[in-house]
């Protein structure tokens, strides 16, 4: 269970009101309410959260504070908030001594322990240190009292500039066990309106990306961006048009030493079949007749309108640029027979009625390296198809212009605007604290995104009162 605290919306002192929230926390009962005011009403748990119509309470021996005191860079003076805390939590006085998990002998502890001890309210003479409770303030000191200590342990955390604590959930692939279970018993201190939560909120998590102020105003992307420095944007326009499976196994091998052997050659010398995006591309791959296809494209052209245009990837849709490939197929019961390629197109098998049974169909590059198409093998697309040729052709048409055509309801506004700018302005990389930033600025539209490939708390900190706009960046498609 997180609770929020809002000190703008608190009316008593802030150290009181934290101290009390603590002493309810310790105890998984309602001691004292949020204004800071004694709680008259019939006993009730304080760790509760309903989820999917269940409720749910719990003890626990150990408690996190996450402590947002000041903005920026200006450094928190944590004897300060340690010591006023303590002195507040001697000051309290209440008739409630339950008992509560600890740590017994040699037994390894959790918060879950089950072996429970009455303990009192009081810090003791020393303010980091009482007969039943310790506060410290790093994880070295958590670990080192979780495993020697029985008291309840309280570890007060203040995320700064170079100093993180919570973790952008949406942006990790995984989270370590020893952080989640935290958030079971964690208060948030929020006094430089980092979230956008009110106060006294109650929620099973930590909060999530969409719950930060940045998120809310455009200035934080909740998905990461793939830029990689061989493909570009490639992924990143391709995943507009084609679900494509981010497996490891899949996108481990593409680099520039698994290039594919090619020819070259222009796509206007070859009679590539077209595709009907109203269909299936796989329910498209049987015989065709070219003139047919050309002359239904010539009728409607005044119209201006080309139901099957030959500037798209024929699997994807996706509209093609730089570079394309353009891959021969036969059935695989001619594959022996006829072993056509550009310079012996002759040898093409073609049936009475003028249908080729030889089809080209041109595709973007990522579609190859994704199936590992080649010339040997017959890979999964294609079940009944041998590939003969693969040809690649330059594409006129730019990058950039590609990303304007992508349709606005693929994007956010945000996420467009930061493709568009990293493919005509390009991205500028340094080095800090030994991390690589990287930094786009789009001239047109006076704005600068900045991309981590780590964001946390104390990124989002740092540019929390400027008109940046942070993404998380990754190099490699899985």
């Amino acid at each position: 269970m997180v609770l929020i605290i809002k000190s703008t919306e608190s009316k008593g002192n802030k150290y009181d009101i934290m101290a009390k929230m603590m002493v309810n926390m310790e105890n998984n009962n309602t001691l004292f309410k949020l204004n800071g005011d004694r709680y008259e009403g019939k006993q009730k748990p304080f760790n509760q959260y309903t989820h999917q119509s269940v409720d749910y309470d719990m003890d626990v021996s150990m408690g996190v504070i996450v402590w947002y005191g000041k903005n920026n860079n200006e450094r928190v003076d944590v004897n300060d908030v340690t010591q006023n805390l303590a002195r507040h939590i001697n000051k309290l006085t209440y008739d409630y001594t339950p008992g509560v998990p600890y740590k017994h002998g040699i037994m390894r502890s959790t918060m879950y322990t089950l072996v429970t001890k009455n303990h009192t309210c009081r810090m003791g003479t020393n303010s980091y240190r009482g007969q039943n409770r310790r506060i410290c303030t790093s994880i070295y000191d958590l670990k080192r009292h979780r495993n020697n200590d029985d008291r309840f342990i309280w570890l007060i955390v203040f995320p700064r500039v170079n100093n993180s604590y919570l973790q952008i959930a949406e942006l990790e692939y995984r989270l370590s066990n020893s952080y989640l279970t935290r958030s079971i018993s964690t208060i948030i201190y929020d006094n430089v309106g980092l979230f956008n939560i009110k106060h006294g909120i109650k929620q099973l998590d930590y909060p999530s990306i969409y719950q930060y102020n940045m998120h809310k105003t455009n200035q934080l992307l909740d998905k990461e961006v793939c830029i990689n420095q061989t493909y570009g944007l490639d992924f990143e326009i391709l995943s507009c048009y084609y679900e494509i499976k981010k497996d490891a196994k899949d996108w481990g091998f593409i680099s520039r030493n698994n290039s594919i052997s090619v020819i070259i050659s222009h796509y206007d010398k070859f009679e590539i079949k077209r595709r009907n995006p109203e269909k299936n591309w796989y329910d498209q791959l049987g015989s065709y007749n070219y003139d047919d296809q050309e002359s239904l494209e010539k009728d409607i052209e005044n119209n201006h309108k080309h139901p099957f245009p030959n500037d798209v990837c024929f699997i994807s849709g996706m509209p093609l640029y730089n570079g394309a490939y353009i891959l021969g197929l036969f059935p695989v019961e001619d594959a022996k027979a006829n072993t056509a390629t550009e310079d012996n197109k002759s040898d093409t098998k073609v049936e009475n009625n003028g249908v080729s049974k030889k089809i080209y169909i041109m595709v973007c590059p990522l579609i190859i390296y994704y199936y590992k198409i080649n010339r040997i093998g017959i890979h999964y697309l294609f079940p009944n198809k041998t590939i003969s040729d693969i040809i690649y052709t330059p594409i006129e048409r730019k990058e950039h212009t590609v990303v304007k055509m992508i349709p606005k309801d693929k994007l956010s506004s945000i996420r467009l605007e930061l493709l568009y700018a990293i493919s005509k302005y390009g991205v500028c990389s340094l080095t800090s604290h030994y991390l690589e930033v990287l930094y786009v600025v789009d001239l047109k539209k006076n704005k600068i995104f900045v991309g981590y490939q780590k964001i946390t708390d104390n990124t989002i900190l740092k540019y929390k009162n400027t008109n940046t706009i942070l993404f998380k960046y990754t190099t490699n498609p899985c």
